[in-house]
C-alpha cells in the first residue's frame, strides 16, 4: 500500500526536487534553513504539521511545501509522485514506502501538513453537488484493479468511456464523499455541458488575414496534398463548393447541420457557387468527425488517415480550469507532435468565470471549454475588419494566467469562423513544408509560423484578448518559404545558441519559441511542465527578453500592456525588437528546470526593412468590393515607424490622371474603407508617402451579374442577364463534375441551350473586358428557379363595368412567333380565338370587352417559331352584366364561402335563406360588388334565397348545400 502526500510546486513539473533531498542526505541543511519554515509567512497555517516520519499514515494524503521557490525546481525526489500542483507553491505527491529513506527525509527542512480530500474536486463541481453526484463525471484513477473491483460492487456507477487512467462515468445519487475518500480516485470533474455551435452565419472574407494574397501570388498552395478533419456534426458533402473531396473515415456523426458545412466551406470551399464559397485551401481533402464526444479522437484516426489538422468550432460552458479534456489533448499532441488541434475561443466575452483564480472578473478568462485551455493546441479569437476586438469574443487568460487565445482572425459572426480560417492556413503551411522537406511539419512549428507572423492589434505586444495578434497568412507563408526557422532539442541544463545575420535598417525583428510540453495533471493550478526560455543577444551585449503579461486577478492588471521579462507560464515565448541596432543577433534557448528527457522546440524569426510598403488587397485577382456587394477595406503592409501618413489615390486603367481619395491616412492602420462608384471597369491605387509612390496591381471594380432563367421547357432552356457597357463578351460556366467550366462565350445577353448539352443544372455568368474578367456571378440551379416553358404567368381579373383584364408575362420572347388568348364557348364546348398578340416584350395586358354574364373561362397559347406550342392552364372568373346578382358555386360545399357578386355595389342589399316550407332561416348583408358569405351554420339541404333591399327585390332562386 502506498503512502499519499501532498506537494505544491512553485513553478514546475510533477517531479520534485532531487537536489533538495541530496542536500538533506549529506547533512547540509543547517538550523537556520530549517528555521525558515517556521518563520516564513506562507507557512503560518493552522493545519496540523507532520514532524516525524512515524506520524505518516498509510493511504493518507498530505500537503508538502518548500521554503524557497528554487528548491522546488528539480527533477524527481526519490519515491515521490506529483498528483497536483498549485499556484501558491505547494504540491500533492504520493510516496512509495519501499523507496523512502526515512533517515534522509528531514521534516524540519520541508513542511508537511495533514489535509482533507477536497483538493480532488474540479472547480466545476457545484455547491449542489457537494453532497450527491448525479450525471456524467470524469474520474482520474490511480489503481485500475481497485477501480474495477469498486465498479463491480457499486450499481450506481456505469462506465461510458475510458481514456487510459481517465474514466467517464454515469453516476446516480452517489455521495461525493464516497469518492473523495477512495485512495485510488485522485480527481473528479463534472463532464462539460453539451456542445453548441459558435457561429450561425457564413462570413467568408479572405482579405483581412491576407489569405487572398496567397491565392494571388503563391497559387501552388491549395491544400491538394493535405487532409483536414472537421470535428462537428456531419454536413452535406455534395455541396458544389466541397463535393468530390470528402474522405469517409467512419467517424462522422449520424446528425447533420449547416454550421459544419459553413466551417468546411471556409476551410475547403473551391468557389464554384460564388466568391462567398471560396475557402482558404480549395483543393484540400476534408473529412468529418463527430463531436458528440469532445475528447480527442484516437491517435490512430489521425495517423492512419494522414490527418494533421483538426478544426474544433464549437463551445460549451465557460470553464476556467485544467481538466481531463485539456490534459488529454496535451497528451495526444505530446505523443503525436504532428497533430494540430485548432479551437474557437467561444462567444462568451461578456461573461465571467464561475470558478478559479479569475472568478467573477467580467470580460476575462471566459473561454468555453477546458479543452481549449490545453497548452499544445491553438485557441482562436475574433476581430472585425479593422482588427478591433469584438465584445462577444471570449477572452483569456487561461486559468493559470497563460496567454489564451494565442491568435485572432477576422469574423463578424463568431469565433467559429476565425478558427476555420486558421485551420485552412495551417493546411497551406503543411503543404509548403511537405513540398520542401518531404515530411510532416510538427505542430509546434506550425504554431510558431502563425504566431511569429501575426500582426499586433491595438497595442505593441500580446494581450489577454487577442493573444499574439491577428493572423497574417501571407507573411507566415513567406517566412516558411524563406526557411526562417530553427528546430532542435534541449537536454538537461544545456543552452542552444543560434547566430542570425541581420541586414541594415531592420525593424520589427521577431523570434517566437514554441515547444510541445508534456501534459499536466488534471486539476493542476499551473500547467507548464518544462520551462524553456528565449533571450536574444545583440552585438552591444544587450539581452532582449520575451513579452510577459500580468496574471494578477484584477481588471487593471489583466488589461495592462505587455512588458519584457522572464516567462514561467507559457510554452510560447516571443521576443520583439522594434529597431535593430546590430548586424548580428544571437538567439539563446535555455531551460529553467532540469529536464528528465530531451525537449524538442521550434523557433521562427523574421524582420522587416524599414520604410517599406506593399499592397495586399486588392491584388490582380481581386475585385472591389471583395464580393461585389459588401463595402470593402483596401489593405497594405507598412514598416514605416511612428505616425507616418500617406495620401491615397486611384485611377481607372484607361485614365492618365490620379484622383485623390483621402489625404493623411495613417500607414500604421494598414487598412482603409473604400466605397467607389460601381464602374464595371479596372483600376489601380496609389499611396504617396513623401517622395515615394506605391502603386497597386490592376483590379476590377464591378458587381456580379445575375443569371436569370428565361424559359425552362422539356428539351431546352433560355437564360438572360443585364448588359454591362463596353465589355468584350460574356462567359457562361456549367458545373462539370466538381468544377465550373466554360460552356459558351457570347456577346448577347440572352442565350438558348439544349438541355442535353449541359453536364449539370448549375450555371453562372461572368463578363470580360479587355480580355480580363470582371467579378463572377453567383451560380444558380435552373431546376430551382421560378420559371416555366416561356409562360411565366397568366391571370384574369373581372373589372365590373369594363370587362375582363387578361395579364400575360413571358419568361422569354426569343423564339416566340405569337400569343393567342382563347375563350371557352360553353354552349358548343369549344375554344375560340379572342385576341392575337405579336411577342415583342415580356409583359402584355388585354381588356376583353363584353364578356359573358356569369362564368367565363379562357387560356393562352404561345406559338413558337419552330412550330411547337405552349399551352397555359385555364383561368376562370365571374362577370355581371345586368342588375342581377350571381351566386356560385351552386351546389355549395359547406367548407366553402358562397360568392355573391353584383355589377355594382348596393349598400343596403341583403341575402336571406328560407327552407322549402318558406320559413326564414338566416340573412346576411351583401353591400359590395364582391361578397363572400359563410354558410357553415346551415345544414345540408335545398334552400330558397332572395336578394333585396328596402325597396327592391333583385334576385331569387334555389341553392343546394352539401357536405
Amino acid at each position: 500500500m502506498k503512502l499519499r502526500l501532498i506537494c505544491v510546486p512553485c513553478l514546475i513539473i510533477h517531479k520534485v526536487i532531487n537536489f533538495l533531498l541530496l542536500y538533506l542526505m549529506i547533512g547540509m541543511v543547517n538550523q537556520g534553513f530549517a528555521q525558515m519554515y517556521e518563520e516564513h509567512p506562507k507557512y503560518s497555517t493552522s493545519a496540523s504539521r507532520i514532524t516525524s516520519t512515524n506520524s505518516i499514515k498509510e493511504d493518507v494524503f498530505y500537503r508538502l511545501e518548500c521554503a524557497f521557490e528554487n528548491t522546488c525546481l528539480a527533477s524527481n525526489l526519490s519515491g515521490f509522485k506529483v498528483i497536483k500542483r498549485n499556484l501558491n507553491g505547494s504540491f500533492i505527491i504520493s510516496i512509495d514506502p519501499s523507496d523512502l529513506d526515512s533517515d534522509a527525509l528531514d521534516l524540519k527542512s520541508i513542511a508537511l501538513f495533514e489535509t482533507d480530500n477536497a483538493w480532488k474536486k474540479s472547480s466545476n463541481i457545484t455547491i449542489a453537488e457537494n453532497e450527491y453526484l448525479n450525471g456524467e463525471y470524469w474520474l482520474a484513477i490511480e489503481d485500475e484493479q481497485e477501480w474495477s473491483d469498486f465498479e463491480i460492487r457499486e450499481p450506481r456507477i456505469s462506465t461510458i468511456s475510458d481514456f487510459g487512467k481517465y474514466e467517464k462515468v454515469l453516476i446516480q445519487s452517489l455521495q461525493l464523499e464516497h469518492f473523495l475518500n477512495k485512495e485510488f480516485v485522485t480527481y473528479i470533474e463534472k463532464v462539460s455541458a453539451q456542445v453548441k455551435s459558435e457561429a450561425t452565419v457564413l462570413d467568408l472574407n479572405l482579405h483581412p488575414n491576407r489569405i487572398n494574397t496567397i491565392q494571388a501570388y503563391l497559387t501552388r498552395f491549395d491544400g491538394s496534398s493535405e487532409k483536414v478533419s472537421i470535428k462537428e456534426p456531419f454536413y452535406n458533402v455534395s455541396d458544389i463548393d466541397i463535393a468530390g473531396r470528402y474522405a469517409n473515415t467512419g467517424m462522422a456523426s449520424e446528425f447533420t447541420d449547416s454550421h459544419a458545412l459553413e466551417m468546411t466551406t471556409i476551410i475547403a470551399g473551391n468557389g464554384n457557387s460564388s466568391l462567398n464559397g471560396l475557402g482558404v485551401a480549395p483543393a484540400v481533402i476534408h473529412t468529418s468527425s463527430s463531436n458528440e464526444e469532445i475528447s480527442p479522437d484516437p491517435a490512430e484516426y489521425f495517423n492512419s488517415n494522414a490527418i494533421q489538422i483538426q478544426n474544433h468550432s464549437y463551445g460549451i460552458d465557460v470553464e476556467s480550469f485544467y481538466g481531463i479534456g485539456a490534459s488529454l489533448y496535451d497528451q495526444q499532441v505530446y505523443e503525436s507532435p504532428e497533430i494540430l488541434h485548432v479551437f474557437s475561443a467561444g462567444n462568451s466575452g461578456l461573461e465571467s468565470a464561475a470558478h478559479g483564480k479569475f472568478q467573477g472578473l467580467s470580460g476575462y478568462s471566459n473561454i468555453t471549454g477546458n479543452s481549449k485551455l490545453a497548452k499544445n493546441v491553438l485557441t482562436i479569437g475574433a476581430v472585425d475588419t479593422t482588427m478591433k476586438i469584438i465584445p462577444l469574443n471570449s477572452n483569456g487568460p487561461s486559468f493559470d494566467g497563460r496567454i489564451k487565445p494565442e491568435l485572432v482572425a477576422y469574423s463578424m459572426a463568431g469565433t467559429s469562423n476565425s478558427a476555420a480560417y486558421v485551420s485552412g492556413v495551417s493546411v497551406l503551411l503543411q503543404q509548403s513544408f511537405r513540398d520542401k522537406f518531404n515530411s510532416a511539419m510538427p505542430s509546434s512549428l506550425v504554431k510558431a509560423f502563425l504566431i511569429n507572423s501575426a500582426d499586433y492589434t491595438e497595442t505593441l505586444g500580446p494581450d489577454h484578448k487577442t493573444g499574439y495578434g491577428s493572423l497574417n497568412a501571407y507573411k507566415a507563408m513567406l517566412q516558411l518559404e524563406d526557411e526562417k526557422f530553427i528546430q532542435n532539442d534541449l537536454v538537461d541544463n544545456e543552452e542552444k545558441k543560434y547566430s542570425i545575420a541581420i541586414p541594415e535598417n531592420a525593424v520589427n525583428f521577431k523570434a517566437t519559441l514554441v515547444w510541445t510540453d508534456p501534459p499536466a495533471n488534471p486539476n493542476d493550478q499551473i500547467a507548464l511542465i518544462n520551462d524553456l526560455n528565449i533571450r536574444v543577444l545583440d552585438k552591444n551585449a544587450q539581452y532582449h527578453m520575451p513579452w510577459v503579461l500580468s496574471a494578477e486577478p484584477n481588471i487593471e492588471s489583466l488589461s495592462s500592456a505587455a512588458v519584457k521579462g522572464t516567462d514561467h507560464l507559457n510554452n510560447i515565448e516571443q521576443v520583439h525588437i522594434e529597431k535593430v541596432e546590430s548586424d548580428t543577433l544571437e538567439i539563446i534557448i535555455s531551460t529553467e528546470n532540469p529536464l528528465e528527457s530531451s525537449q524538442s522546440f521550434s523557433i521562427v524569426y523574421d524582420w522587416e526593412a524599414e520604410n517599406d510598403f506593399s499592397w495586399t488587397s486588392p491584388t490582380f485577382k481581386d475585385n472591389i468590393p471583395y464580393n461585389g456587394e459588401t463595402v470593402s477595406h483596401i489593405r497594405w503592409e507598412s514598416s514605416y515607424l511612428g505616425e507616418q501618413e500617406g495620401d491615397l489615390y486611384f485611377k481607372l486603367i484607361h485614365e492618365s490622371d490620379w484622383s485623390l481619395i483621402e489625404e493623411d491616412i495613417s500607414l500604421r492602420a494598414e487598412n482603409y474603407r473604400w466605397d467607389p462608384e460601381m464602374v464595371n471597369d479596372f483600376a489601380q491605387l496609389k499611396m504617396a508617402v513623401g517622395d515615394k509612390s506605391y502603386i497597386s496591381d490592376t483590379f476590377s471594380i464591378s458587381e456580379p451579374l445575375r443569371l436569370n432563367v428565361g424559359f425552362n421547357c422539356t428539351d431546352s432552356l433560355s437564360f438572360y442577364w443585364s448588359r454591362v457597357d463596353q465589355v468584350d463578351d460574356y462567359a457562361l460556366f456549367n458545373l462539370q463534375g466538381t468544377e465550373m467550366k466554360l460552356f459558351e462565350r457570347t456577346q448577347d445577353t440572352v442565350i438558348t441551350i439544349h438541355k442535353s448539352d449541359l453536364s449539370s443544372s448549375f450555371l453562372k455568368i461572368q463578363a470580360f473586358k479587355n480580355d480580363k474578367s470582371l467579378i463572377q456571378g453567383r451560380v444558380i440551379d435552373y431546376n430551382l428557379q421560378a420559371s416555366n416553358c416561356f409562360l411565366q404567368s397568366y391571370f384574369v381579373e373581372a373589372i365590373q363595368g369594363n370587362g375582363i383584364k387578361h395579364s400575360i408575362r413571358l419568361s422569354s420572347f426569343s423564339g416566340v412567333d405569337k400569343i393567342q388568348i382563347q375563350k371557352k364557348d360553353e354552349l358548343n364546348d369549344s375554344w375560340n380565338a379572342l385576341a392575337e398578340i405579336k411577342a415583342n416584350s415580356f409583359s402584355f395586358e388585354f381588356l376583353e370587352e363584353g364578356p359573358n354574364n356569369g362564368f367565363n373561362e379562357s387560356r393562352v397559347i404561345i406559338y413558337l417559331n419552330n412550330g411547337q406550342t405552349v399551352l397555359s392552364e385555364i383561368q376562370s372568373t365571374y362577370f355581371v352584366t345586368d342588375d342581377n346578382f350571381i351566386l356560385y358555386p351552386n351546389p355549395l360545399v359547406l367548407e366553402e364561402d358562397l360568392k355573391v357578386f353584383a355589377k355594382e355595389a348596393k349598400n343596403r342589399a341583403e341575402i336571406s335563406f328560407y327552407n322549402m316550407q318558406g320559413l326564414h332561416i338566416i340573412s346576411f348583408p351583401v353591400p359590395n360588388d364582391r361578397n363572400f358569405v359563410d354558410l357553415s351554420s346551415l345544414r345540408e339541404g335545398l334552400y330558397i334565397y332572395r336578394i333585396k333591399d328596402t325597396n327592391n327585390q333583385y334576385d331569387q332562386g334555389k341553392i343546394l348545400i352539401r357536405n
